[in-house]
């Protein structure tokens, strides 16, 4: 084929004074052709210039003529135009210097990058972050991309999720439908968390009860988004603590106290034997146990969950 090519651009580029602009044609046509492998179709000078190979130098100014698809593109700053305005379509496939026809693909970083950064990260992101516009992921930018040009197909993403609570930690797992990219999740703690669709993830409330508002959001292919608020209440685990008391033979009152606070839970040892004990049932924490003539010292819960003291 290369030779061909040759042969026929010696023949063409001998017959007038535009010589330069054919041969270039001609070269572009040959680039195409191995870029696009065995599947690709091969273009003539007159599927984008027109009838005459001139016509329309070297630029791509009538695409609308033959490419009639829709544009799914969401508002923004500097979206694309209609697709009948060829400007629209060479924004994307004539971005950073790639020629895509056919059925080459786009270079997502080098089209969709150069307005929404692209890359992995926003840190390193491998293109431009345009303002006003949001910053995506290459993976995000590729999901939203194989929606462009479908008829229309904006999808309705959804959010759901089930939570399971075990004390003051709370597992979220998304069922979530059409997401393109992360759910987001308010922890309505002040914290919030990114996590991929049908994935789980987990958020340590603090040691108290309450009730807290949890927001999941999802975004579909076209920007839409969908949100779920529960309101969820978590209280903390509850652990047994034994106690152990020694040296009396008549009934003494245990105080258990935790640390920080002024308050005291007691209990009524009955002491029938040499050795009795009593339990507590309480939160996670630092506690200390004292008596008559005794005191455990501090100690932290769920860690320890047996002492012992000797009381008067």
């Amino acid at each position: 084929m290369l030779e061909a090519l040759r042969e026929q651009s010696k023949l063409i580029i001998g017959r007038g004074p535009c010589r330069a602009t054919v041969g270039v044609i001609l070269a572009l046509l040959f680039l195409l052709t191995l870029a696009s492998g065995a599947n690709a179709q091969l273009l003539t000078c007159t599927d984008c210039h027109g009838t005459s190979p001139h016509a329309g130098g070297a630029s791509v100014d009538n695409c609308a003529s033959c490419h009639t698809k829709v544009l799914n593109h969401p508002t923004g700053p500097v979206t694309p135009g209609p697709v009948t305005d060829s400007a629209s379509c060479k924004m994307c496939h004539l971005a950073g210097g790639q020629v895509v026809h056919q059925k080459i693909a786009v270079d997502i970083d080098k089209t969709c990058g150069q307005c929404h950064g692209g890359g992995t990260v926003q840190s390193s992101m491998t293109g431009t972050l345009v303002t006003g516009t949001p910053y995506k992921t290459s993976d995000q930018l590729a999901a939203q991309a194989k929606w462009m040009h479908t008829g229309g197909e904006c999808l309705t993403p959804t959010a759901t999720s089930t939570i399971g609570v075990v004390g003051n930690v709370v597992t979220l797992t998304d069922t979530s439908t059409n997401v393109m990219g992360l759910v987001a999740i308010n922890w309505g703690d002040g914290n919030s968390a990114m996590m991929s669709a049908g994935t789980s993830t987990s958020h340590t409330y603090a040691s108290r009860v309450a009730t807290y508002t949890i927001k999941q959001t999802t975004t579909g292919n076209c920007d839409l988004t969908a949100s779920k608020i529960v309101k969820q209440a978590v209280a903390p685990a509850k652990y047994t603590i034994s106690v152990t008391v020694t040296g009396v033979g008549s009934n003494v009152t245990l105080a258990l106290k935790k640390k920080g606070t002024s308050s005291k839970m007691s209990t009524i040892a009955v002491l029938n034997n040499v050795n009795h004990s009593a339990t507590f049932s309480v939160a996670e924490g630092i506690y200390s146990v004292s008596c008559a003539g005794g005191t455990t010292g501090l100690f932290t819960v769920p860690a320890t969950t047996a002492v012992s003291l000797s009381c008067n």
